[in-house]
């Protein structure tokens, strides 16, 4: 890869089209085909162009997914295992279903409940409510984050606490009720619960018990 920059910076400019067809281990070829890395691609590009340029956005985020691919491919090598198509997408998209819960309404630390609730207890105060069944959380990066549509007013919403209670009373997972919350359902004529905890939590609660209780 020791083809002259210049030349990277004129092929990607020229080839933007064709680019932005590529995908997951396309980005590894398309080094290939450019002659050189594309980290150092990103570093020329934002030399010489603006940050809201399009090739520069494009060769930003192509940089990030392949620095996860990597990672992701280290570890897979390190498996005595092949992993299968169907898990790895599963993965994929249960990661994705995360991120936009966080996305849309925030996934709080253990710090930030604390604060939005007044309280001084600090770190702690959030684990107590979950352990007392107050709160859903979910298991990320070693540590609990909080779905934030379960704050209003500073405040929990009184309809968690009664949701927890009927997850655990009818074997549903906490992270299940999560997923399950912002999902549309045919019950509510195809909403999402977490919709309506604003409007009518007492439906979300009693659509839940009917929804968890059915045996297939």
């Amino acid at each position: 890869m020791t083809a002259p920059r210049g030349r990277c910076l004129r092929q990607i400019q020229g080839d933007m089209a064709a680019s932005n067809q590529c995908r997951g281990n396309d980005l590894v070829g398309l080094e290939e085909v450019f002659g050189v890395d594309l980290s150092t691609a990103l570093k020329d590009f934002r030399a010489v162009s603006s940050p809201q340029d399009r090739a520069t956005k494009w060769l930003a985020a192509s940089v990030r997914q392949l620095t996860a691919a990597r990672k992701v491919g280290a570890v897979l090598e390190a498996e005595p295992v092949v992993v299968s198509t169907g898990i790895l997408r599963s993965l994929r998209d249960t990661e994705r279903f995360w991120r936009e819960v966080n996305e849309e309404f925030g996934l709080l630390g253990s710090t930030e409940v604390a604060l939005l609730l007044g309280s001084r207890s600090g770190r702690s105060y959030a684990a107590r409510l979950r352990s007392a069944g107050k709160l859903l959380a979910v298991k990320r990066m070693n540590k609990y984050l909080y779905p934030g549509f379960q704050f209003a007013n500073g405040q929990v919403r009184p309809v968690i606490s009664r949701l927890v209670a009927a997850s655990k009373d009818l074997g549903k997972s906490e992270s299940g009720v999560i997923v399950w919350l912002m999902s549309p359902t045919s019950y509510l004529n195809d909403r999402r619960p977490v919709d309506l905890l604003d409007s009518d939590p007492q439906k979300v609660l009693e659509t839940a018990r009917h929804a968890w209780g059915v045996e297939w």
